[in-house]
């Protein structure tokens, strides 16, 4: 993985940590209030917010909806965040 896409990654995970301890506890309302003028819709902040929000759960713990994204997530990029 290039720099710039580990940023992207690291960047994702920050604003997805932050966003479930401090804004809301729903993943896709997380993602529906993203800010339009900038550029979320990159892959790899996106799989970086996912990451991050999802962070302090055992994968039991996540919701259904989200699970496997989260386990495909954990098990590709688990040494870059």
């Amino acid at each position: 993985m290039d720099e710039h896409n580990q940023s992207e990654l690291q960047h994702g995970f920050q604003d997805g940590n932050y966003a479930n301890a401090y804004e809301t506890e729903d993943y896709q309302t997380f993602l529906d209030n993203l800010p339009k003028d900038k550029p979320y819709g990159r892959y790899f902040y996106r799989i970086g917010c996912l990451l991050g929000f999802f962070s302090s759960y055992e994968l039991h713990e996540v919701p259904s909806d989200w699970q496997d994204l989260v386990r495909n997530a954990r098990n590709n990029y688990k040494d870059f965040v």
